[in-house]
């Protein structure tokens, strides 16, 4: 009888699980649309090497990205196009790539996302040692109205 029980409450655990697990959205979903930069900080940052970071580091400062299907990024700046380019998220879904016409690849760590929050990592040469930390939030219709 004991045993019965077990099963069943294991069952209904799985199923559950699987339910949630699915009616969640992946981070692609969640991705597509338009982002304002709110926050850019540097975490853990060597002070004498700040200069090698501003040249391995495409700065994004104050723009708006825009993530569509077909995994293009757009990227504004007040109002104008500034640049196009491919995206793709690889891993488990926390690594966000971007890659560039002229073949460079930047790699992102999303630290979290919901539908009307972003923060990314960029992590910088080990020798460096720092983070870039962006945050962004969600650009709705009725914020641009």
């Amino acid at each position: 009888m004991k045993l019965t029980y077990i099963h069943i409450v294991l069952a209904a655990l799985f199923i559950g699980c699987g339910i949630v697990i699915q009616k969640s959205d992946s981070p692609e979903k969640l991705l597509i649309g338009k982002w304002e930069e709110v926050a850019c900080e540097y975490e853990r940052i060597d002070k004498e090497n700040t200069n090698d970071i501003y040249q391995n580091l495409n700065l994004h400062k104050g723009e708006v990205w825009q993530f569509d299907n077909a995994h293009k990024l757009i990227f504004f700046n007040k109002n104008y196009l500034k640049e196009t380019l491919n995206w793709n998220i690889k891993g488990r879904g926390h690594i966000l790539e971007l890659h560039y016409k002229d073949k460079r690849l930047e790699g992102y760590q999303i630290q979290e996302i919901t539908k009307d929050k972003l923060v990314i990592h960029f992590n910088i040469d080990l020798q460096v040692r720092g983070i870039v930390k962006l945050t962004f939030k969600r650009i709705t219709e009725e914020t641009n109205a």
